[in-house]
């Protein structure tokens, strides 16, 4: 018995860890999506499996082709990444990470987004936050990947995408600033 149980641990540690993504994330990543949008009065988004299919293919190119590394595809986009957890004697571990820790850390960045400027505060970014809460984006997909040394990424998509220069994310009544 003792060996059957060595076994089983031996070969479930030794085990990949499985590509997971949008199909586990969505409706918990609308949530914190909306939560985050209704304290600026901004409509709710919906899930669209076209651009999780999109952000889930993304996730895996930067898993597997860009060593995990933040690479943007193209605008309209956020990525999020978490190393590993790393212990005293050497062992490496996945962080616990949930959609809402994904949506909190770029909601985050709303203590450096000035509105009445439309800036970010010097060296800041905000442009996280921004697109959280653009107005006219009302449909995300999203998606995520363990990657080869357990460090993970995360990658929202948006449409319409926002983050227009020069444009406010949502007007201060939560409608959208422009057509746009």
């Amino acid at each position: 018995m003792k060996n059957t149980v060595r076994i089983l641990l031996s070969f479930s540690l030794a085990m990949p860890i499985p590509a997971v993504g949008a199909e586990d994330i969505g409706q918990a990543m609308v949530d914190a999506h909306n939560k985050a949008r209704e304290k600026v009065g901004v409509g709710p988004v919906t899930w669209s499996g076209d651009l999780a299919a999109r952000a889930m293919t993304w996730a895996d190119i930067l898993a597997d082709e860009k060593g995990c590394k933040l690479v943007h595809s193209g605008p309209g986009e956020n990525l999020y990444w978490a190393s590993a957890m790393r212990w005293s004697d050497g062992r490496t571990d996945v962080q616990k990470k949930s959609p809402a820790d994904v949506v909190t850390s770029w909601e985050s960045e709303n203590t450096d987004y000035d509105y009445a400027s439309n800036r970010c505060s010097p060296g800041k970014v905000c442009g996280h936050y921004t697109q959280v809460v653009w107005a006219n984006s009302t449909r995300i997909g999203c998606g995520y990947r363990i990657c080869d040394n357990k460090a993970q990424v995360w990658v929202c998509q948006y449409d319409p995408v926002g983050n227009y220069v020069g444009r406010k994310p949502y007007r201060e009544t939560g409608a959208p600033e422009s057509g746009k």
